[in-house]
C-alpha cells in the first residue's frame, strides 16, 4: 500500500503578522465587506493591557501590521463576531480577562459595533466586570439576533465565576445577563445543536472539573446540566463538528497535555472521551475542518511552547498519529482558525430543510467552516433579514417569526476545499502565523509538473485503483494521488 501524507500545508509559515503583542483571541471573517477574510486579534491575555487589532486582507494575504486598533486597552482573552442589530455587518465581541501584574483585577467584556465598513474603535457596550477568557456566539431565543456567552473564572487567582449569557436587545447587548451558571473555572465552550431539535445548546469546558452540557429548553438554558463528562479535565478551547458524518455534532476539547473527543451518539455525547496523547504539555487550541478535501473534518492542535499538529480524519476516525507538524521555539498557540483567506477554492452549494417543529429555528449545515451565506429562501421567497449564522461552526438561525411548521427552508452558501490555517501566538517576540493551503481549484501541489501518458492513481486510503493513460481516467469527484517517475502529486477532481 502507498502511504501518503496529504496535509496540504507548507513546512514553514506562509505569512506572519507583526510581533510585540500577547495575542490571544482570533476570529477570521470579512469584516470590511471587500470579499476577503480579515484577521481579528484580541491581545493582552494575563500579561499586559493592550489594544485589540484587525488585520485587513485586500488581495489574499492579510496585512502584516494592524489596519484597525481599538482605543481601549485591556487584559483581553478570546473574541468572536455576530450581528447584534440586524444590519448584516459583523460586530466584534471580546472577553475581558485579568492581569497578574495588576493584581488579577477584573476586566469588562466589550462589543464593538460595525459601522459601514469597520467597527468603531471604542466599545459600544461593556459588561459588568469579571474575569472572562472565552466567548461564543449564538441565537439562544430565536429572534434572529446574536447573543453571546462568556466563559469566566480565574484559577490562577482562585476566583471562580459563572458562565454569563447576554442577549441582544436589537441594538446592542443587555446590561444584565439573561442566564448564569454556578461559579466555576471555565476558559471556553461552544454552542451547538447537540440533539438536532432546532435550537442551540451550550457545551462548557471546565478547568479542573467535569465538562458540562446545558440543553436549550424553551429559549433558555437549563439551570443544571443534563450531561457531564465522566473524567476530570483541564479544558481550554473547544471545537465542534460532525467528525463521522452521522448527522450529529461532536465535541473536541483542548485539555492540558492531551485532546478529549466526545462523540455524539444520536443526540447524546459519550460520557468518556476518546483521548489523543503526545500533543505536548499544555494543549490550549483545537480546530476542526476538512483540510485535505476528502469530506471529513480533520483536527488541528496546538499548545503553549508546543508543536502545531494536524491529525487527519480517515473515514470518520481521527488518527492517533499526526500527519503534519510545525514547531517554533516561540509558538504559544492560543487559538487556531481555519478559513479560505485567498478565495482559491470556493464551492457554491445549498441545502434544503423542512421545519419539523414549532421550536425549530437553527439549521446545521453539512460543511464547516462555511465561507458565508448567500441567500435564504422560505418556501421559495428570499429572506432579506432576520437571521444570523456562525461561519466557524456552520449553523444558521432564522427568526422564529418568519417560520411556520412544515415550511421549506433553502440555504445557499459557500464553503472552501482549500482551508488555510491561522494561529494566534501569545509570545510577543513573534507574530501570529498563517499557513496557506497549497491546493486550489483543479490544481495540484506541483502546479508546473507535466504528467506522462502512463500513470498510477491511488485513492485517499492509498489503494491503487488505476494504471494507464491519465486522459483515460474517469474519476468520481474526490481526492486522488497520481504517481509517476517516483513522484506523487495530489489532485482534486
Amino acid at each position: 500500500m502507498l502511504l501518503i501524507s496529504i496535509v496540504p500545508y507548507p513546512s514553514t509559515p506562509s505569512f506572519q503578522t507583526v510581533a510585540g503583542y500577547y495575542s490571544t483571541g482570533l476570529y477570521i471573517c470579512d469584516i470590511d465587506g471587500n470579499g476577503y477574510k480579515d484577521l481579528i486579534i484580541s491581545n493582552g491575555n494575563d500579561m499586559r493591557a493592550e489594544p485589540n487589532h484587525i488585520y485587513l486582507n485586500f488581495s489574499g494575504i492579510p496585512s502584516s501590521t494592524p489596519s484597525w486598533v481599538s482605543s481601549d486597552e485591556q487584559f483581553s482573552g478570546h473574541n468572536t463576531v455576530g450581528d447584534v442589530n440586524g444590519d448584516d455587518r459583523w460586530d466584534m465581541v471580546v472577553a475581558g480577562f485579568s492581569g497578574y501584574s495588576a493584581g488579577w483585577n477584573k476586566q469588562v467584556n466589550v462589543l464593538y459595533l460595525n459601522g459601514f465598513s469597520l467597527p468603531d474603535t471604542s466599545p459600544y457596550w461593556s459588561s459588568d466586570s469579571g474575569r472572562c477568557f472565552g466567548v461564543s456566539s449564538a441565537d439562544i431565543n430565536g429572534d434572529g439576533f446574536s447573543d453571546f456567552a462568556f466563559f469566566c473564572g480565574n484559577d490562577y487567582s482562585s476566583d471562580p465565576e459563572p458562565v454569563k449569557l447576554y442577549l441582544s436587545n436589537g441594538s446592542g447587548l443587555d446590561t444584565v445577563p439573561y442566564w448564569l451558571s454556578d461559579s466555576i473555572y471555565s476558559l471556553g465552550g461552544k454552542f451547538l445543536d447537540v440533539d438536532n431539535d432546532g435550537d442551540l445548546d451550550l457545551f462548557v469546558g471546565i478547568y479542573g472539573g467535569r465538562a458540562r452540557l446545558y440543553l436549550n429548553i424553551g429559549d433558555t438554558l437549563e439551570r443544571n446540566p443534563s450531561w457531564t463528562s465522566s473524567v476530570i479535565g483541564y479544558a481550554n478551547q473547544v471545537a465542534v463538528g460532525d467528525i463521522n458524518n452521522d448527522g450529529y455534532i461532536d465535541v473536541v476539547v483542548a485539555n492540558m497535555g492531551d485532546v478529549h473527543i466526545y462523540m455524539n451518539n444520536s443526540g447524546t455525547l459519550s460520557a468518556t472521551p476518546t483521548v489523543i496523547t503526545g500533543v505536548g504539555s499544555y494543549t490550549s487550541a483545537v480546530a476542526l475542518g476538512d483540510i485535505n478535501g476528502d469530506g471529513y473534518l480533520d483536527l488541528a492542535v496546538g499548545g503553549w511552547w508546543d508543536t502545531l499538529f494536524i491529525f487527519e480524519n480517515t473515514g470518520g476516525n481521527i488518527s492517533s498519529a499526526p500527519s503534519w507538524s510545525w514547531y517554533s521555539g516561540g509558538l504559544v498557540s492560543e487559538y487556531i482558525f481555519l478559513a479560505d483567506i485567498n478565495n482559491d477554492y470556493l464551492i457554491d452549494t445549498s441545502e434544503t430543510f423542512i421545519v419539523s417543529s414549532s421550536n425549530q429555528h437553527v439549521f446545521t449545515l453539512r460543511h464547516k467552516p462555511i465561507h458565508g451565506v448567500d441567500t435564504i429562501y422560505i418556501n421559495g421567497t428570499p429572506l432579506l433579514s432576520g437571521f444570523v449564522y456562525s461561519e466557524e461552526d456552520g449553523w444558521v438561525s432564522i427568526s422564529r417569526s418568519y417560520l411556520s411548521l412544515y415550511d421549506t427552508v433553502k440555504i445557499a452558501y459557500k464553503y472552501s476545499k482549500s482551508l488555510d490555517m491561522v494561529v494566534s501566538n501569545w509570545e510577543p517576540s513573534e507574530g501570529n502565523y498563517g499557513f496557506l493551503n497549497q491546493v486550489s481549484a483543479g490544481v495540484s501541489f506541483m502546479k508546473s509538473e507535466v504528467l506522462p501518458d502512463m500513470v498510477k492513481i491511488y485513492d485517499v486510503s492509498g489503494r491503487l485503483i488505476y494504471i494507464g493513460k491519465l486522459e483515460d481516467f474517469k474519476p468520481s469527484r474526490g481526492v486522488y494521488f497520481i504517481k509517476f517517475k517516483g513522484k506523487v502529486i495530489r489532485k482534486v477532481f
